[in-house]
């Protein structure tokens, strides 16, 4: 098979990890704000 034939199924290749990879980080940064936000309103600073 061609390599340039191949390109759309390389392609779908990488959407679906993309799909995968939104899937399982979904409401991980929600957390980590919080975080932050707990942080700079209990007056924490950086080190």
């Amino acid at each position: 098979m061609n390599k340039a034939l191949r390109v759309p199924d390389y392609l779908e290749h990488i959407l679906q990890a993309l799909e995968r990879i939104a899937r399982y980080t979904a409401g991980v940064f929600k957390p980590v704000k919080a975080l932050v936000a707990a942080d700079r309103s209990s007056g924490a600073t950086q080190a």
